[in-house]
């Protein structure tokens, strides 16, 4: 699910910094994996808010609010989902975000 909003970006991001600033030498493999994966998209303008779910920007409310999309979600489509929600800086990075998966399938599907 995409969520469009410069101001979230921007907040979730400075949350992002101030969280991982000093701690992220000794992060766990996957909580490293994580802080990787979303330090490189934050160049592309987006990054998934699943993985911030604790941000003060975001609130305590969101990880409820995600499980109801996700339950939701499964219902719609008769099979259990998990939803990933990402953040977008605006329209133009989330273009470019399916632009690039709808590119990378394609190449996938030539082969």
């Amino acid at each position: 699910m995409a969520i469009i909003s410069e101001l979230k970006f921007e907040a979730a991001w400075r949350d992002m910094q101030r969280k991982y600033r000093h701690a992220r030498r000794g992060l766990e493999e996957g909580a490293k994996k994580d802080y990787t994966m979303t330090r490189n998209r934050i160049f592309d303008g987006c990054f998934r808010a699943d993985l911030l779910l604790s941000s003060p920007t975001l609130g305590e409310d969101w990880g409820g609010v995600a499980n109801k999309l996700s339950a939701r979600a499964s219902e719609l489509i008769n099979r259990n989902i998990t939803a990933k929600f990402w953040i977008f800086r605006d329209m133009w990075s989330l273009r470019n975000y399916v632009q690039e998966g709808a590119m990378a399938m394609l190449i996938k599907v030539k082969k």
